[in-house]
């Protein structure tokens, strides 16, 4: 075969005239490699590239036999030809596979437009076979001779055949599907080799292809009952045998064209040899009649699910499943809905059954049984007067009358014993039952019932009896009786350990009314308690579940409660006192990072005020400690002392010691809330005006009055947290801005003035401002007397003249 790629043969002299041609290329090409053409009388084949001068003219041919087909080397593959086309995608003239060329610069593609076909051969036996009869087609040719067979018949696509073929197709998909006459099984294709077993398929034709329809001989197989016309189960497919034989016309099976062929009758198989198959029957199962029938087995030996192997493909075989006549038998129980045992069983859908005559089956009731809503039942005894457990044999008589026995129980009287709020183990006739307890005993049994005194839940939590439902004590009898089921509620109620003592130990002796031996209380009881001051202790007030500064307080047991008296031993100086720094607000609380005054006796050696910018923790030789943490000092002095609190300080009680240079220690404490309001003020004439500035920054001065409309600042401390953290003992700066986190009122009377804004006073240390704009609604002359509110909390009153 010569080489396609023909340029090396054709290259131009590099040193060609100017004025020659000039060469051009041009592949021509068949789209398929076995395909031939000519060019100039040289054979090529697939596809070649020509380098030619221009104007120069050449001849290609797709070479064509008589019937206008190309055929492959093994020809099993052949081409039919449509034309030629070009490298514009234009079909050159005419359809004829000789064409003339002249060789130009536009032209560098040309194409046979090629129609494959592949060889497909249809086999009907897989190797040497007896001859097939008929016509490759389906039809109806008749009988076949003696020597030949008609296996069946295979579609290819819609195309039916009933013999072996060769046929040339076009590449694409391809459905196949085989249909057995009678006395034939389908074993499935063989497609180049491959097998299968599968009767329809569908396979993608890309080349030549040898299809096998693997038919072979089958053996006849044939079922049918006694009596007959019943159904059988073969393979688990429920098939219908005739009432008769031979077969009646209604039983026969439709059979794939030809129609000479002899059908089957319904009951009838044909099996390949070696395939096994499994042999049951539906039992029970009714006749036209309406008489049932019970499988009682193969007549050749064997039972449900027999399996059969083909041995052989001769003689023919017969198969007759044996019935006997069933009878109806229903099992029942009195009351309805208890449970019984049929055959080992008792899980079945309904006590309905249909069983043989002389069938022989064991059924059982139990001795005593609960039924869905927990009613307890003992067995009296059979409608047959049987035993709880007895065979019963199916009576011929039974195929008429049917069989019925039915299982009489005896409800049982029953008492619940329930228990409130909680469980506990109540003793019915000297056996522990948890409650719910349910006693089920038979008509007018007594039992004896004993509940717990107490049931310990925790060292401070238990549950003490109280009462029955029905009033009577907690050891008692109970008479059961009736149908119906009778409840008992055992009531209990909670009691708490009550725990009190006095800090320090020794302090005071608390003594508790009512008195409880044990220190538990019923839930509810209201306790007083009362601080007997021991010599050398004084009472200050009440810790732990119980507040207050009395001696005496009221306890109401709700849980349990520790109550603790707090004793201080008396000293010669009394302990300091601390307030809002602002002055006398209505209560005693002071604010987390407020400042506040601490007022005693001898708390420093003289006054000495502290740095501006930075507070000090010591000023001469004092310093004030709050737990471990020591405060920032404004000033100290002999009866006053200004610091700032933390602004992290928890909520509640808190003590304070004021720490003296070689003197004793100063105790003190003080109650810490979110908001503790104050307002800053300064007394003239008999009344305390506001602490007041102008928006100039002038401060408003005792007396003077400030215009409606004008912006007024108003100072204070306690007023509560920021929205950001700050640096205890630093000064605010001017930015960014410390906001109050909670709302801020200014009420003159019950009149709310609007607030501008309120937050952390810059440069400052505990103190907040409070921007306002003067209402223009105020009457005149006006001396107003304003506070703030703060979450419920209200600072001291201030006044403050409007003009």
């Amino acid at each position: 075969m010569r080489l396609p790629l023909l340029a090396a043969a054709l290259l131009w002299p590099l040193c060609a005239h100017a004025s020659q041609p000039l060469p051009t290329a041009l592949e021509i090409s068949t789209g398929f490699a076995d395909a031939r053409f000519k060019v100039n009388g040289t054979e090529y084949r697939g596809s070649g590239i020509f380098v030619w001068p221009e104007g120069s003219k050449h001849v290609v041919e797709f070479e064509l036999r008589p019937d206008g087909f190309q055929y492959d080397e093994q020809g099993r593959t052949r081409w039919s030809f449509s034309g030629w086309r070009d490298s514009s995608a234009n079909l050159l003239p005419a359809t004829s596979s000789v064409l003339t060329i002249t060789a130009h610069p536009s032209l560098t593609k040309l194409t046979a437009q090629l129609n494959p076909e592949h060889l497909v051969r249809l086999s009907f036996f897989d190797g040497a076979g007896a001859a097939i009869a008929g016509p490759a087609a389906c039809g109806a040719p008749g009988a076949a001779p003696m020597d030949v067979i008609r296996p069946g018949v295979v579609y290819m696509g819609d195309s039916c055949y009933a013999n072996s073929q060769l046929m040339w197709m076009s590449p694409g998909a391809l459905t196949l599907n085989a249909f057995p006459y009678p006395g034939f099984v389908f074993l499935g294709w063989s497609i180049d080799g491959n097998t299968g077993d599968a009767a329809l398929r569908s396979l993608e034709i890309r080349g030549p292809l040898s299809i096998v329809a693997r038919f072979a001989p089958g053996k006849r197989v044939r079922f049918q009952t006694e009596p007959a016309g019943l159904s059988v189960l073969v393979d688990g497919v429920v098939v219908r045998t005739p009432d008769r034989w031979p077969c009646p016309v209604e039983h026969m099976l439709p059979v794939q064209a030809p129609y000479s062929v002899a059908g089957m009758c319904a009951g009838e198989f044909d099996w390949a040899l070696g395939a096994s198959h499994v042999l049951s029957a539906p039992s029970p199962q009714v006749d036209l009649k309406g008489n049932w029938w019970v499988f009682d087995g193969w007549a050749h030996g064997g039972a449900q699910s027999t399996v059969y192997t083909v041995a052989s493909l001769l003689p023919r075989e017969v198969f007759t499943a044996r019935f006997v006549r069933g009878a109806q038998v229903s099992f029942l129980t009195e009351p309805h809905g208890l449970k019984l045992s049929v055959a080992g069983r008792e899980n079945w859908a309904s006590y309905n059954f249909v069983w043989g005559v002389g069938a022989s089956v064991t059924v059982s009731a139990a001795p005593e049984q609960v039924d869905s809503a927990g009613r307890r039942y003992t067995f009296r005894g059979w409608s047959n007067g049987g035993e709880a457990t007895q065979q019963v044999v199916v009576p011929a008589s039974a195929v008429t009358e049917g069989l019925r026995l039915i299982a009489r129980y005896e409800l049982l009287p029953q008492l619940v014993v329930r228990s409130s709020p909680l469980p506990v183990e109540v003793e019915v006739d000297g056996e522990l039952c948890s409650t719910p307890c349910v006693i089920d005993r038979p008509e007018n049994s007594t039992v004896r019932l004993s509940l717990p005194a107490t049931r310990q839940m925790t060292e401070a939590h238990r549950l003490d009896f109280s009462a029955w439902s029905d009033g009577a004590s907690r050891v008692r009898t109970f008479s059961l009786q009736g149908r119906e089921a009778r409840q008992l509620t055992a009531h209990y109620r909670w009691s708490y350990r009550l725990v009190s003592d006095a800090d320090p130990p020794g302090g005071a002796v608390v003594r508790l009314e009512p008195n409880s031996a044990d220190s538990f209380y019923p839930e509810g009881t209201e306790v007083t308690a009362t601080a007997q001051a021991q010599p050398g202790f004084r009472f200050r007030r009440w810790g732990g579940d119980v507040e207050g500064t009395y001696h005496a307080a009221r306890v109401v047991m709700s849980e349990p409660k520790h109550i603790r008296a707090l004793m201080e031993r008396l000293q010669q100086i009394p302990p300091a006192v601390v307030r809002n720094a602002a002055g006398q607000t209505p209560d005693v609380e002071v604010a987390p990072g407020s400042v506040v005054s601490i007022f005693g006796e001898e708390l420093a050696p003289r006054y000495e005020a502290g740095p501006p910018n930075l507070l000090a923790q010591v000023l001469a030789g004092v310093s004030v400690r709050l737990a471990d943490r020591i405060l920032p000092l404004f000033f100290v002095s002999p009866g006053q002392i200004n610091a700032v609190l933390p602004s992290d300080l928890a909520e509640g009680r808190h003590e304070l010691r004021i720490i003296r240079s070689g003197q004793p220690d100063v105790p003190g404490e003080l109650h810490a809330r979110r908001n503790a309001p104050g307002l800053y003020n300064r007394p003239f004439e008999g009344r305390v005006y506001a602490w007041a500035e102008r928006s100039d920054g002038s401060t408003v001065e005792p007396g003077t009055a400030v215009r409606k409309g004008e912006v007024v600042s108003l100072y204070g401390t306690g007023w509560g947290p920021y929205d950001r953290p700050t640096m205890d003992g630093f000064p605010l700066p001017a930015s960014p801005a410390y906001k109050l986190a909670d709302e801020v009122e200014l009420l003159h009377g019950d009149q709310v003035w609007p607030v501008l804004w309120a937050g952390g006073a810059p440069g400052q240390m505990g103190t907040q401002v409070l921007r306002i704009r003067v209402p223009v609604d105020v009457e005149m002359p006006a001396l107003v007397e304003l506070r703030i509110r703060v979450n419920g909390r209200f600072s001291n009153p201030v006044w403050l003249r409007v003009e």
